[in-house]
């Protein structure tokens, strides 16, 4: 179990503070390691168990020429296949990592394509700076949590609602889903 938490603010440059901060009410989902990553608007925050590659799947993960970073929790079924598939293409792995074969797997696929070919429980955010886009996505069934709060200037997401519960205005249920 890992922890993934992001800001995306429209208006300023993400506070490395509250990022930490949301990061550490996560601190049971990974106690093993934690990286945070900041580009001006866009910040992401990781919790780390090691399961899968304990000595180079560190994340925040980048892309070689660092355009392109992701927070990932789960587990890709098929990832073996896709990366021999990647490896075919030219694409070179530094780590045994699913999380490596998303990143590859975007670089080739793009995000539509990818999330079809993905087989597994997961949740991951994916930042690609040359669009100045953020992908945040789940596998179908939802399997992995991940929860967003959006309000005038940020969208604040995590894998735990603990470490959205100071961005909330108004705490009441909203009964009509």
């Amino acid at each position: 179990m890992c922890g993934i938490i992001g800001i995306i603010n429209n208006q300023d440059t993400v506070n490395i503070l509250e990022l930490k901060s949301m990061s550490d009410k996560l601190h049971l989902r990974g106690p093993d390691a934690s990286g945070t990553w900041i580009d001006n608007n866009v910040g992401f925050a990781h919790r780390r168990l090691s399961i899968i590659d304990l000595q180079t799947g560190d994340q925040p993960m980048y892309t070689d020429d660092e355009k392109i970073v992701i927070v990932f929790n789960g587990e890709i079924y098929n990832f073996k296949e896709l990366r021999s598939e990647l490896t075919k293409k030219n694409h070179i792995f530094k780590t045994t990592s699913d999380t490596e074969v998303i990143l590859k797997g975007y670089q080739e696929y793009g995000i539509d394509e990818l999330l079809e070919r993905l087989e597994g429980m997961f949740a991951f955010a994916l930042y690609d700076s040359d669009k100045k886009e953020v992908y945040i996505a789940r596998d179908k069934f939802g399997e992995k949590p991940l929860y967003y709060i959006e309000n005038d200037t940020a969208i604040y997401f995590a894998s735990e609602l603990k470490a959205l519960e100071s961005k909330f205005d108004n705490k009441c249920i909203d009964k009509k889903g």
